[in-house]
């Protein structure tokens, strides 16, 4: 919602959303599931760019994306939650990967 606020249109993802297509840009963090990958792909075709958001540049949303913006992070189940807190001090929950601006 801060691009929209910036002026851009900026749209969810969901099934209101306007056709993608060539000069918009997608951005998508943990697009690791079928469903999002799914949806990066469609946009590819569609003639968007894609940006994708990761702390996990070996995925394959990475080897879709025009741009790749890698950030210190795990998965949930992955890495050692020492690490994490090294890298983010206080409760993880207080830095989820979707608030960057």
């Amino acid at each position: 919602m801060l691009l929209k606020h910036m002026g851009f249109d900026a749209y969810v993802v969901d099934t209101t959303t306007p056709v993608i297509g060539a000069g918009d840009l997608l951005i998508g963090s943990c697009t690791v599931t079928k469903i999002n990958l799914t949806v990066v792909k469609l946009a590819k075709e569609a003639g968007a760019r894609i940006c994708t958001i990761t702390a996990h540049p070996e995925f394959e949303n990475v080897s879709l994306a025009d741009v790749v913006v890698t950030v210190p992070g795990r998965i949930l189940g992955t890495g050692s939650q020492a690490k994490v807190n090294e890298i983010l001090p206080g409760p993880a929950s207080e830095a989820p990967m979707s608030c960057t601006w």
